[in-house]
């Protein structure tokens, strides 16, 4: 990135600098009129604003209940405490989640010879309780302290609004006439959630 400047008092806004923790190296530069020659009059050294980053999304909705799922970002260096705060739509904090989170390895093509390996987390919260058909907002907070400037630091890094499902029930039967299964589905939703339904039929009798 090069910038001219063209005015003895002049602003300028360096733009499009990744927020990936990066440490920005910034000169400032003259021409010699006679020579041409460059003179270095100043340098600086910063660092971006400390980025946390995770996956964050509702995986499962209903009248009273909201499922997420949450993977946070490989990375990050620090200690980071995550907590889910759910607020309604007064902002009033209604609930508040410290995020536990699963540690799996998981082999990458165990059916190659490198047998490479790599480590994730996850965590999965469901808050029951809601009212239906109501605005919510979610919030994924993230507590670190800055390697920075060693400040303690407690925001959201990530925010979900919602509204859950109006409220709906459904019942499936089943009648084994011995060489059928046959299947009825009742459904009372009046505000039409369910719109199609559709079936699988699974072999279990093999490993895949």
């Amino acid at each position: 990135y090069s910038q001219p400047i063209l005015e003895n008092d002049q602003v300028t806004t360096i733009a499009d600098i990744p927020n990936w923790n990066y440490t920005v190296f910034l000169r400032l530069a003259g021409t010699k009129a006679s020579d041409q020659s460059m003179v270095i009059l100043d340098e600086m050294t910063f660092t971006t604003p400390y980025n946390i980053n995770a996956s964050f999304y509702i995986s499962d909705l209903g009248p009273d209940y909201a499922t997420f799922y949450i993977y946070p970002s490989e990375m990050s260096e620090i200690s980071v405490a995550f907590t889910l705060n759910l607020y309604n739509v007064n902002e009033k904090l209604i609930e508040s989640i410290p995020v536990e989170f699963h540690t799996e390895t998981v082999s990458e093509g165990e059916w190659e010879s490198s047998g490479s390996t790599y480590t994730y987390q996850w965590a999965q919260i469901t808050i029951d309780g809601l009212t239906p058909l109501t605005f919510y907002k979610a919030d994924l907070n993230a507590a670190y302290i800055d390697p920075y400037t060693s400040e303690h630091v407690d925001r959201p890094i990530r925010t979900i609004p919602f509204n859950t499902f109006p409220e709906y029930t459904y019942q499936v039967s089943r009648v084994d006439t011995g060489t059928t299964f046959q299947y009825t589905i009742t459904v009372n939703d009046p505000s039409f959630i369910f719109q199609d339904f559709t079936y699988s039929v699974f072999d279990t009798t093999t490993q895949y």
